[in-house]
């Protein structure tokens, strides 16, 4: 038997693992690629690799997908503005630390 795969931030997962890590078929993350929801490396679909950061949107996308029944468009407009949160909120932390007066 197969031990689970640890994936870590260097780790790039096929779209046959990346689909069964996601709970998704794998024509479902081919249509997150023509939506370009997903940006795999690699140009065909068989040598596609998806690496930590795609991972996780991926998981995303599919909680997002099972949670609300989003369709691919409403994925899409809601997935970028969650990153846009995420970015956001990594900037507020970057500002609070360099003002804050406990350095």
């Amino acid at each position: 038997e197969k031990a689970p795969l640890k994936v870590t931030e260097c780790t790039t997962l096929s779209i046959e693992s990346l689909s069964h890590q996601c709970h998704v078929e794998v024509h479902w993350i081919v249509l997150l690629v023509e939506h370009e929801i997903l940006q795999p490396l690699g140009s065909e679909q068989q040598s596609w690799q998806f690496n930590h950061a795609q991972q996780q949107r991926a998981a995303r996308a599919a909680r997002l997908k099972r949670d609300f029944e989003l369709d691919l468009n409403g994925l899409d407009v809601t997935l970028n503005l969650l990153d846009r949160i995420d970015r956001l909120e990594q900037q507020l932390k970057l500002i609070q630390f360099h003002i804050s007066p406990n350095k």
